[in-house]
């Protein structure tokens, strides 16, 4: 059974990959299309479907999420969760999936996320723009 579910989409993450998008374009429009910009362009083009939007789920004994259509979706037992606090991300941290001072980052947008602790001393966080219902969601999932 899902407690919770919500799917935010990455205005950050979408935004600047259209903007570097719209420049190699313009770059190729105007200066030619060197031997550099079109590998580029192509990945940039690609990166969309994976980092647009991100899915969060509780339910059935676990907390998940996944990345666009990334095919790897991260699980964690909620078992294993021993906290969970809203938190904000510092703008430098940015977005995608990376390693910063509070554990790996999960964001495609914004600057809000929950930070997971897990019994095991390791930690992460979560980006999303529902942080009070997820954290009810892992709590409700938790308590059961």
């Amino acid at each position: 059974m899902t407690i919770y579910r919500h799917t935010q989409f990455g205005y950050g993450v979408v935004g600047l990959l259209l903007a570097g998008i719209v420049l190699l374009v313009a770059v190729g429009l105007i200066f030619g299309w060197g031997p550099g910009v079109i590998p580029v362009l192509c990945t940039l083009v690609l990166l969309l479907p994976f980092f647009s939007f991100m899915t969060v789920e509780v339910g059935e004994g676990r907390l998940s999420f996944q990345m666009g259509i990334f095919p790897l979706k991260k699980r964690i037992p909620l078992k294993n969760i021993r906290e969970v606090m809203p938190v904000k991300n510092c703008w430098y941290e940015g977005l995608g999936i990376h390693l910063t001072s509070g554990g790996w980052l999960y964001n495609v947008s914004g600057t809000e996320a929950v930070e997971v602790h897990l019994r095991s001393g390791g930690s992460l966080r979560i980006g999303t723009d529902e942080p009070a219902e997820l954290i009810a969601a892992i709590s409700r999932g938790t308590a059961s």
